[in-house]
């Protein structure tokens, strides 16, 4: 009898395992975003027509999904923005800001690309090839001296990956658990360049803010992960439409307590204390119940305002991208 209770026991073990295959997973998601060497190109001569004056940055941004220490799926885009002064110190910035990806074909590579393959295609391909690698396989991927990793892919991917496999590598190291059952995954930004004019005693500005997301999904579309963050970066110019150097920084979330907005703060919250407040908040939302969060001024109202008093708006917007983008993780290989 007793042969027998510890046979149905063990079978009825084996059973619950078979039939709950995904309970033993264990999911990460990190996200992470790098500003690449920022150019400034001086106003220059050429053919008797005088060009503007230009700075530029590019925001690497990566979210990677991880299933047991295994790439499920990853997410890879830039936001690449510039804008000129001219030689009487007034500035152009643009009004439109798509991402390489969101640009497709509009960014126009494909006749410089020796494979004739667009900035998002190869994206694509590389993203493709990422996903099912173990972790320390990508980690472990070298590049060659034009950029491009050392393998397969070469041939599909002929972009300078410097900057994307560090940004990649760093959403892996920054990867957080996952409670639920994931479906869905989605990533977006959103950047806008504004300008603050010279003025008798302050030399201009042009700011460049890239407000980024990431989100995990259940099949009930609702938020299992949310990630949000802020990149900010700036340079001056004169009046004679002279740049000064440009500068790289890191996010608000990577900056902490260096962002330094602890003593501003009514609730005395740095900027990455309320974000990840913010961040809790959001778990267990679909889109219509973030879409329905009460906003004064762009700051949250009634309880939500006594752990986030931060402007909340752009992160929102991204949130909501973010969902709208997401798509579904790819089926097991």
């Amino acid at each position: 009898m007793k042969k027998i209770l510890v046979l149905l026991v063990v079978m009825l073990l084996a059973v619950t395992a078979c039939s709950s295959p995904a309970a033993s997973k264990e999911y990460k998601v990190g996200t992470y975003a790098m500003t690449a060497e920022p150019t400034v190109t001086p106003a220059a001569e050429k053919d008797g027509k005088v060009s503007d004056a230009k700075a530029q940055y590019s925001v690497v941004l990566v979210t990677v999904l991880l299933e047991d220490d295994v790439v499920k799926a990853i997410n890879i885009d830039e936001a690449q923005n510039s804008a000129t002064v001219n030689a009487e110190g007034v500035a152009t910035v643009p009004t439109e800001t798509p991402t390489k990806d969101e640009k497709k074909d509009a960014y126009n590579m494909r006749k410089a690309s020796p494979i004739q393959k667009e900035w998002f295609e190869q994206i694509d391909a590389l993203e493709a090839f990422l996903v099912g690698k173990k972790v320390e396989e990508v980690k472990g991927y070298k590049l060659d001296s034009d950029g491009v990793i050392e393998a397969d892919v070469k041939s599909s991917v002929t972009i300078q990956l410097n900057d994307i496999m560090a940004t990649v590598v760093k959403a892996i190291d920054a990867a957080e658990k996952v409670e639920g059952a994931p479906v869905k995954i989605g990533a977006s930004s959103a950047t806008t360049v504004k300008d603050t004019p010279v003025t008798a005693d302050k030399a201009g500005k042009l700011a460049f803010e890239t407000n980024f997301s990431a989100v995990v999904l259940d099949k009930d579309g609702k938020v299992l992960h949310a990630y949000v963050d802020v990149m900010q970066n700036e340079v001056a110019y004169d009046a004679e439409g002279v740049l000064s150097a440009a500068t790289k920084r890191d996010s608000k979330e990577i900056r902490k307590e260096d962002y330094g907005m602890l003593k501003a703060s009514p609730i005395k919250k740095e900027w990455y204390e309320q974000a990840t407040a913010y961040e809790a908040f959001l778990v267990g939302k679909t889109a219509a119940d973030i879409k329905g969060v009460a906003l004064e001024d762009g700051k949250p109202t009634g309880d939500l305002a006594s752990s986030v008093t931060i402007t909340v708006t752009g992160l929102q917007d991204s949130v909501l991208k973010s969902i709208e983008k997401a798509v579904d993780l790819p089926a097991a290989k």
